[in-house]
């Protein structure tokens, strides 16, 4: 009798221990952020009308590359892995000059076409063939989920992508630091050269060749430094990026001018602001208003092909 119950007693206690993980699985991923889209912007550079329009706009110091345009069909491996490896993605925006891929099914219900000029208020503004000019607006398109992932169209998943590769169990984002950003002489990071109290920057020096990309980054960072003390050190992993649209709004809307400067820009210039890494410091140093720490997986990419071996 006694070892009948001493049986059952276990049975109980064997069953109550996994009644209980079951409850603790069922909060450890208790984080719901909702349906996610994915948004891509593309371009066919190998196009003749784009082409000429590129000569056409650019001025003379302006570095028009083609390979930097060139589109070797990424866009159609990208999909096609994000299919493979992320179907839990709702919709798929890609946003474009008015281009659409020759191969690209339109008819299919969760792929949407953006044109430019259904998202830039400024219409001056366009043509641009600065992707950070377009990343400005990327937040605005309709019907667009609350959090999405940003993908450049070169980007192709090799294994499978959750959602918790990009929020923590307790909501905070995550984020993937990559090396660091080199330093500039140029920049007085004290802030000597900005007028702080106007909130204007002069850093027009058209006489610089650097990398515009770098240059940008040296900005954003110096931006950030001045305006909320934030030292920025290295940049944001090239990768897929969760963004909330309404924290982008909410960025955008307390740095007006330099959004603006940046939308503005036809090509890439050393004073555009730097998405990835103008968001994520951006949360970084608001998250109290958050309610609760935004970060708290600070990691250093090293693989930025897959992201589940980061």
């Amino acid at each position: 009798m006694l070892k009948k119950l001493v049986r059952f007693r276990k049975q109980v206690f064997i069953v109550t221990l996994v009644v209980y993980g079951m409850f603790l699985l069922k909060v450890e991923n208790r984080c719901e952020i909702g349906d996610v889209d994915a948004v891509y912007t593309w371009v066919n550079g190998s196009d003749p009308k784009f082409l000429a329009s590129l000569q056409l706009f650019a001025d003379h110091g302006t570095n028009v590359r083609s390979k930097r345009f060139a589109d070797h069909d990424q866009l159609k491996y990208s999909l096609r892995s994000l299919q493979l490896f992320a179907p839990w993605i709702r919709n798929i925006y890609i946003v474009t000059n008015g281009q659409v891929p020759a191969w690209l099914n339109t008819s299919h219900p969760n792929i949407i076409v953006v044109k430019h000029d259904s998202l830039f208020t400024q219409k001056e503004d366009l043509p641009t063939f600065s992707s950070p000019a377009i990343e400005v607006h990327l937040h605005k398109i309709p019907n667009l989920s609350p959090y999405f992932l940003y993908f450049n169209d070169d980007f192709i998943l090799g294994s499978s992508v959750s959602i918790n590769d990009f929020i923590a169990k307790d909501c905070s984002q995550k984020v993937y630091f990559a090396s660091k950003i080199p330093q500039d002489r140029h920049l007085d990071i004290e802030g000597g050269e900005a007028l702080v109290s106007e909130r204007k920057f002069d850093f027009e020096d058209k006489t610089r060749t650097e990398d515009p990309y770098i240059g940008s980054l040296r900005f954003t960072a110096h931006v950030f430094h001045v305006i909320y003390n934030a030292d920025v050190t290295h940049q944001i992993s090239h990768m897929p990026h969760l963004i909330n649209r309404h924290t982008m709004k909410e960025l955008q809307s307390e740095l007006p001018s330099f959004y603006h400067v940046t939308s503005s820009h036809r090509f890439r210039q050393l004073n555009d602001i730097q998405f990835a890494l103008a968001y994520f410091t951006y949360l970084m140093v608001k998250h109290d208003t958050y309610g609760g720490k935004i970060f708290k997986h600070h990691v250093m990419a090293r693989n930025l092909l897959n992201i589940n071996d980061i």
